[in-house]
């Protein structure tokens, strides 16, 4: 039987493949080489012509002869999952619904590698986000390891709670050459600043807060030293080893993200960040 949900979604090539033909239906694969190298991914003809055939053959794109689009009936698919997935949500028993929560409430989740927190840290930003929409977002990282790691379905989020009108402000508590470059990421869905001297830990410590909401997590001490070390050790980007990097967020350590709902402690927390972005960058 086939699969046609095969395609891995944080795959960058394959992401701004489909990301392109979607909006160029019957684009050539040449003019998509062009805007692929024109959005920076360093990808031969050769190479992306090994893409198209196999999402082709995957069935997820129509090829006729030197022209690409969107297969609709994988489109359809994706539509009839994300229909069904949606609405086994909203139909939850209220034992399993994590928002709203009471005020003074916290909640405290376990995962085991940092790309589990980021899933989960999403997936429960847009959740809260459904539940309780804000016009604001405030986030501190001690680093900008969120821009530099495997998320390209993430930005998406931001783009889109942009365009209704939620402003995200992005505050880093180091100024390393590798936070500066990762800082000018997505600078179109978010406001970012670098400080040498932050309000909260230097090293792995991440927060959100949203409206009454805080989402926050301490990094076990082994991810942390190697957090830093690969933002310390790097002055220019060609020193930056992207396979280095990923491998720190498959490493097993017990992650524990904090989430509660306090109205007072958020409005305290906001301030903080607050502060840093009352002048422009």
């Amino acid at each position: 039987m086939l699969i046609m949900f095969a395609l891995d979604p944080i795959h960058p090539l394959y992401t701004s493949v489909l990301t392109i033909v979607s909006v160029t239906p019957g684009i050539t694969v040449a003019e998509l080489h062009a805007r692929m190298r024109k959005a920076g991914h360093d990808v031969t003809l050769q190479h992306l012509y090994r893409i198209v055939n196999r999402l082709t053959d995957e069935q997820i794109l129509v090829k006729t002869g030197t022209h690409v689009a969107v297969n609709l009936m994988w489109l359809s698919y994706l539509q009839f999952f994300a229909e069904r997935g949606k609405g086994n949500l909203q139909k939850l028993s209220v034992h399993e619904r994590i928002f709203p929560m009471k005020e003074g409430q916290r909640r405290t989740f376990k995962v085991d590698t940092l790309a589990d927190l980021q899933t989960l840290w999403n997936h429960l930003l847009v959740q809260l986000h459904g539940v309780a929409p804000q016009k604001h977002l405030l986030k501190y990282y001690s680093h900008a390891w969120w821009q530099l790691g495997k998320h390209a379905l993430t930005a998406e989020f931001y783009r889109r709670i942009t365009q209704e009108g939620v402003r995200c402000y992005w505050l880093f508590g180091n100024d390393t050459f590798l936070d500066q470059y990762a800082a000018r990421m997505h600078r179109e869905v978010m406001d970012t600043r670098l400080t040498s001297d932050p309000p909260f830990p230097r090293e792995g410590y991440n927060l959100n807060v949203y409206g009454a909401y805080m989402f926050e997590c301490l990094l076990p001490e082994r991810l942390t030293r190697q957090l830093a070390f690969v933002f310390s050790s790097v002055s220019s980007i060609d020193q930056f080893d992207v396979s280095v990097f990923d491998d720190i967020f498959t490493l097993r350590d017990q992650i524990t993200l904090k989430v509660t709902c306090s109205e007072k402690q958020a409005r305290l927390l906001r301030l903080k960040i607050e502060r840093f972005f009352l002048k422009p960058a």
